[in-house]
């Protein structure tokens, strides 16, 4: 038998460059390769979030070692009244399971693949998760431990994660999974939209920064404005921050923050807690051995740390199981230990919860305690150096001093939180159910109710909770401090640290001695007043690094930003200095991100610009994906006419962004025309236009669900069903765009106020086992957006165990979006303009060889912009374009001596064109040559998300504000345009008074109002009543009550009036009535209901 076309296949190549390489790319299209991915470099671009997830749930990994962490918790049963030993409880969790997501035992119907795929959880909707298993270990007393497997609900999974029916397919297998073909996962499906959690900026882990910030004065009296903060990791990835505080006497303080509350304690103490220490010891660890040379140079610290230790003896602790015992006694409500916890014990909880955990947060040692000492003594010193101004400070917002909190970690922290919590609320229900039924833990009654009375009552879905989450020192002599990952190894000379350095970098680029090669190596210079000198090496995760040459051995080396500034890195092989240079730089574009990259000729641009150009490339229409069919997202773009742009760098090939296309190669000419260019706005040829350039479409998913979304565990009742109601009338337009299920047919054309589905109510018939109607009325939901869109797709969305009727459907509208004046389009030079309009193809002009520009721009949009790259990308584009070549606009390729201008102008001369890119151009309007050579070239153009339709806003008259009888804001609502400050003052400014009292009064809150004359009051002013007609209006008479007076009975009876509460006057005659803003008049109830009161002068009109 012959062969198979998969096996006969060669290797997928992974290779790419600058060229288009169309046939190989359509092959790959038509045929995804059955190996694995033809794009390397974009899979690794995705990698720090799924191996973040991954390492929650790994061996050794996040949550083994948060268990850890979390313990043993013990609870006691009675109170503090109890007489006699109480009984405990301990309870712990020992391992955690995450299942891949599966259909429900419940579910009969699929029996051959019960798998659960993402692109089902979109299509639905639904929440991709596993069920979360965790082993529940509980013990009374000493006696043996009894476990239990608890369900811990269902929690959301990352995409190609190894807890991902994904993880490992291939581009083939993925179509198969109704996937994109280079799907790279690192996001949840919550409800069917996806949702990523963002990589976070945090500071550096378990370095000890120098800080100088006037809020920590605000700390107590004698604070001062200089701090040495840390924040220390514990093995789980979760944080402790400590700060130590420089008081304005010398003493220095130990701050931390646990359970949202901050606390201070004396430094000295945590030091006679860490170990058994004297003062001699904390004096020579932080000045140097008494009667050493040079000691007299350090009169500053020496006096401030005699002062520490003098301060410390008020209190009377010194051994450090005293110290441990007196902080246990402060703390041990704060921590939660229990009652019968020795103060000793709790001191020791204490140091191991909140001192330096990286240095050992469980299981920890002597030693561990003695690494902590000595780290402390050397923040001390670093305190102490920069108050004396012997230390730079470290800027927490330079690179060098911060890392990545990554999805993943984040992601496991959050669990860790929760079954943490979860375990503590176990002893909320177990001492409720001693109290209720007056027995103890060693009872048989607590074994038998154990598990379906208290550990059921408390809240083990921590599933929900996850899917809320994610759906909101100096020596005395010269030296230096040696640290690995924020422990003290030792201290060396200037002279050995450069060896040392030397040698360690030497040996990781090697391979040898065991040395990581991504080991981060910080070797900081004696300096006077620059940043604390010693090696601080880093070799923990979540830390930036990039790949460099190191050029003694001419191999690859991993830099990270700490030990960055302080290294020599040529950006060229002709910029390496000998004795100078230690490495270079493997391409000068290393220095650009993914996005950056991609814009062609970047060196030759602003800096500004490159940086808008990289945010308007996450902003442009383009292309999802090719598995549009099978996505439901809210809202989505798509590009119809996207293109391969001739002016590429080798990287966008080895990123495989053509299968995603952003824009489109368009003829720019650079010549004022008409008017209509003026201030960055565009004219487009509007045969161009009808060809399709820059067409779009939008994609909106609407979920219609019969039965309200509930988060009670309770089922559904089924009250209603779609389609029309049997018996009922069914008028012929509902059946132009309804089919006999009630369900509206593909390509349905849809205007506001159309119907989408029917539905009817109905009730169980248990007797005859089916749903009927007894009403016989059909009810609809309707269009409700102003612009045409058709049916795309209609998605039946059943249950997850498969016996409810069908109870919610998708549909996925399209709305055509062809470019209209207005809509925001862009070059990838940060050049941004509107499309000021569309002008005829006769009147648009024309070159010599009859080619017309697809758009022209205002040559002023380049001066100030300094945008020279999009000259040379039109040069290399017109040049490539003739040719039939893909120009390579990889930055930093030109010199002065090799010239844009020279290699693209002689591809121009050689096909016949000006040698700069200038052309003759013909008026189309009256045939005439222009007296100037116009520039013009191919350019490539993106098309934005910012469009007309999207944000115009027109409001006559619409729903005002209840309370200001202000119109209300929201372009949904029908509401106006807010009208501000800067609005107002430039009304003004113009002279328009009569147009800002039509805009801010008579078409908004316009109001007529009672006034007095005479005291200046809207509130004093009051309807009269008739006197003959009790509860009628006195015929629209207004009177002020306060300048009126009580009537005494003898005055005449036309003029005594009375107000709606039986009182009778006289006089108040004196009120007009005026056209006032509404909310004037509220203004006046606020203030009156503060006792202040406003007067208003009346004059005449």
């Amino acid at each position: 038998m012959a062969p198979s076309h998969s096996s006969r296949r060669a290797k997928t190549d992974t290779a790419w460059d600058n060229e288009y390489d169309t046939v190989r790319r359509h092959n790959l299209f038509q045929n995804p390769p059955t190996d694995h991915t033809a794009f390397p470099t974009l899979a690794a671009a995705i990698e720090p979030h799924t191996h973040s997830f991954n390492a929650i749930f790994a061996k050794n990994g996040l949550l083994e070692n948060g268990l850890k962490d979390i313990g043993i918790k013990t609870f006691l049963d009675g109170d503090s009244t109890t007489v006699g030993p109480r009984n405990r409880l301990s309870v712990r969790v020992r391992d955690i399971y995450l299942e891949k997501a599966v259909l429900p035992t419940s579910n009969k119907i699929a029996l051959n693949d019960r798998r659960i795929l993402p692109s089902e959880c979109r299509e639905r909707h639904a929440t991709y998760r596993g069920k979360m298993r965790a082993r529940l270990e509980w013990r009374i007393n000493s006696g043996e431990w009894q476990s239990s497997v608890r369900e811990l609900g269902q929690v959301p999974i990352m995409l190609r994660t190894n807890k991902c029916h994904l993880e490992g397919l291939t581009p083939s297998e993925l179509v198969c999974a109704k996937e994109e073909t280079e799907e790279l996962g690192g996001y949840f499906i919550v409800n069917g939209n996806e949702k990523l959690i963002r990589m976070l900026i945090v500071g550096r882990r378990n370095f000890p920064m120098a800080i100088i910030r006037p809020s920590f004065k605000n700390r107590g009296q004698s604070y001062t404005k200089f701090g040495i903060q840390l924040r220390s990791v514990r093995p789980d990835q979760t944080s402790q921050t400590n700060v130590l505080h420089y008081l304005s006497d010398g003493n220095v303080t130990f701050r931390f923050s646990w359970r949202k509350n901050e606390y201070l304690i004396p430094v000295t103490m945590i030091l006679k807690a860490l170990v058994d220490t004297n003062d001699r010891e904390i004096f020579e660890g932080l000045v140097g051995a008494a009667g050493s040379k040079g000691l007299a140079d350090k009169q500053f610290v020496t006096d401030r740390v005699e002062l520490l230790l003098r301060t410390y003896k008020a209190y009377g602790i010194h051994s450090k199981a005293k110290t441990r015992a007196y902080l246990g006694s402060k703390f041990r409500v704060v921590l939660g230990v229990p009652d019968d916890t020795s103060d000793e014990d709790a001191g020791t909880e204490f140091l191991r919860r909140i001192v330096l955990p990286h240095l050992g947060s469980f299981d920890v040692t002597e030693n561990d305690d003695r690494s902590k000492f000595k780290l402390l003594l050397f923040m001390i010193r670093k305190l102490y150096a920069l108050v004396e101004g012997e230390c730079a400070v470290d800027d927490p917002d330079a690179v060098s001093n911060q890392e990545i909190l990554l999805g993943g970690f984040l992601y496991g922290m959050i669990i860790k939180e929760k079954i943490e919590d979860w375990l503590m609320s176990i002893r909320v229900v177990a001492s409720e159910w001693c109290r209720n039924t007056r027995l103890t833990f060693t009872d048989p009654e607590f074994e038998k109710d154990f598990l379906p009375k208290i550990v059921r009552r408390t809240n083990e879905n921590i599933g929900n909770a996850m899917e809320y989450f994610l759906s909101t020192g100096n020596l005395l002599e010269d030296s230096v401090v040696v640290q690995l990952d924020g422990r003290v190894l030792g201290y060396c000379s200037p002279k050995q640290a450069k060896v040392i350095h030397d040698t360690l970098r030497y040996w990781k680029v090697e391979g040898t001695h065991n040395v990581p090669k991504e080991l981060e190596l910080g070797y900081i210079p004696n300096t006077n007043g620059g940043q604390y000198p010693g090696i601080y090496m880093f070799s923990q995760p979540a830390r930036m690094y990039r790949p460099v040459k190191y050029l003694p051995l001419d191999s690859l080396d991993y830099v990270g930003p700490f030990e960055q500034p302080y290294m020599s890195i040529a950006c060229t092989e002709p910029e390496i200095v000998s004795g100078d240079s230690t490495h270079v730089e493997f391409d000068p574009t290393n220095i650009l991100s993914v996005l950056a990259a991609q814009t062609p000729y970047s060196d030759y641009n602003q800096s500004p610009r490159n940086m808008y150009q990289c945010q308007m490339a996450k902003q442009t229409m383009g292309t999802a994906g090719s598995a549009i069919a099978y996505r439901t997202d809210n809202k989505s773009y798509r590009l119809q006419t996207g293109q391969t742009p001739i002016a590429r760098p080798p990287l966008y090939n080895e990123y495989g962004f053509d299968n995603f296309p952003n824009g489109m190669n368009g003829v720019v000419a650079v010549i004022s025309y008409v008017g209509y260019d003026m201030d960055d706005g565009f004219i487009m040829n509007k045969s161009s236009h009808e060809r399709g350039y820059g067409h779009g479409t939008v994609y909106k998913t609407k979920k219609i669900e019969l039965n309200e979304s509930s988060r009670t565990k309770g089922t559904k009742k089924v009250s209603k069903l779609f389609g029309f109601a049997p018996d009922g009338l069914i008028k012929a337009e509902w059946r132009l765009k309804l089919d006999d299920d009630g369900l509206p047919h593909i390509g349905t054309l849809l205007q506001k106020g159309d119907v989408l589905c029917a539905y009817h109510h109905v009730t169980y018939d248990a007797a005859r086992g089916e749903y009927i109607n007894k009403d016989g009325q059909t009810h609809f939901e309707k269009y409700k957006d102003d612009e045409t869109g058709f049916v795309e797709q209609v998605r039946l969305i059943g249950s997850e165990t498969g016996n409810e009727p069908l109870q919610a459907i998708s549909l996925t509208i399209r709305i055509s979006r062809s470019p209209v004046i207005g809509d925001k389009f862009s070059s990838r030079h940060g050049q941004k303009g509107v499309m000021s309009q569309k002008w005829p193809g006769i009147d648009m002009p024309f070159t010599e060889s009859g080619i017309q520009p697809d758009t022209i721009i205002n040559p002023h949009a380049f001066p100030s912009r300094m945008t020279i790259g999009m000259f040379v990308e039109s040069l290399a584009g017109k040049a490539g374009a003739l040719h039939g070549l893909a120009q390579d606009s990889t930055p930093f390729r030109f010199d002065e001596r090799n010239t844009a201008v020279d290699y693209f102008g002689e591809q121009l001369a050689k096909a016949g064109y000006n040698y700069y890119g200038n052309e003759p151009m013909y008026s189309g309007i009256t045939g005439e040559e222009l007296h100037a050579d116009i520039y013009i070239g191919v350019v490539y153009y993106q098309r934005l998300r910012h469009m007309v339709n999207d944000k115009y806003q027109v409001r006559t008259t619409g729903p005002n504000n209840a309370l200001t009888g202000q119109p209300i804001k929201g372009r949904k609502k029908g509401g106006g345009i807010r009208i501000g400050e800067m609005e107002r003052d430039a009304l003004l400014a113009h002279g328009t008074a009569h147009l800002l009292q039509d805009r801010l009064m008579n078409c908004s809150d316009y109001t007529r109002a009672w006034v007095c004359r005479e005291c200046g009051s809207f509130l004093s002013t009051a309807p009269t009543v008739n006197g003959y007609g009790r509860g009628k209006r006195g015929g629209n008479i207004t009177r002020c009550r306060r300048c009126a007076k009580p009537a005494e009975g003898w005055e005449p009876k036309s003029e005594v009036w009375e107000d709606g509460q039986g009182m009778r006057f006289t006089g108040g005659e004196n009120v007009s009535v005026v056209a006032i803003p509404g909310v004037l008049r509220y203004l006046d109830v606020e203030l009156a209901s503060m006792g202040v009161k406003m007067k208003f002068n009346i004059g005449e009109a």
